[in-house]
């Protein structure tokens, strides 16, 4: 089978999460995603960055602390400094990285899990799908919404407020040898094992 251009490999609506992340990878068959171990689907928001007013200037994150500003693995999704008048790392955020809050329940994933994970984010109205960082919990329960997106995510898969989303994260841990291609969760999951440390 001929290789795509990239003009035509663009139009395919499952993004890369190795391109996306400044690499490229050539794509590999979709694998068995294993078991999915969280899953919402509803409405969504955007949140993060030095122009989040939504959130406090010394407001945290809940899978992330200040240590990680350090860490290879989380490092790139902050600014390289924190933005006037503020402490916190919810506006050091970087807008334009792929990073997500939902409402995880900690008994069935952990916040190490979490901080190990990396999620698939699909707009189902045009079916692109976008591999995340999880980096906090929310929304608010009140505003109805299951997941918070930083606005670079929701701009690459084309979501305004209030637009559907899902969110899901597989156990599984396919093998690194594979290339990985983000549109199923197994995929996101081998992400995650190659960006976590070796011990």
């Amino acid at each position: 089978m001929p290789r795509k251009s990239g003009q035509s490999a663009c139009r395919e609506k499952v993004l890369d999460c190795a391109t996306v992340m400044g690499r490229t990878s050539k794509p590999a068959r979709p694998r068995d995603p294993g078991q999915v171990v969280f899953r919402v689907e509803g409405t969504m928001s955007t949140f993060g960055g030095p122009h989040d007013t939504g959130v406090g200037p010394n407001e945290g994150l809940a899978l992330l602390s200040r240590s990680d500003l350090n860490d290879p693995k989380y490092r790139s999704l902050f600014l390289p400094a924190a933005p006037p008048g503020t402490r916190g790392l919810a506006r050091r955020l970087d807008p334009q990285k792929y990073y997500l809050a939902c409402r995880w329940n900690y008994d069935q994933t952990s916040r190490s899990f979490l901080r190990k994970s990396v999620a698939l984010v699909k707009n189902p109205r045009n079916g692109r799908a976008v591999c995340a960082q999880p980096v906090d919990w929310g929304p608010n329960s009140k505003t109805g919404r299951v997941a918070d997106l930083s606005p670079g995510l929701a701009a690459r898969l084309g979501l305004n407020t209030d637009d559907e989303v899902i969110v899901t994260i597989s156990s599984k841990e396919p093998s690194r040898r594979a290339p990985a291609r983000m549109d199923d969760s197994a995929a996101c999951a081998s992400k995650a094992s190659r960006q976590s440390p070796k011990k």
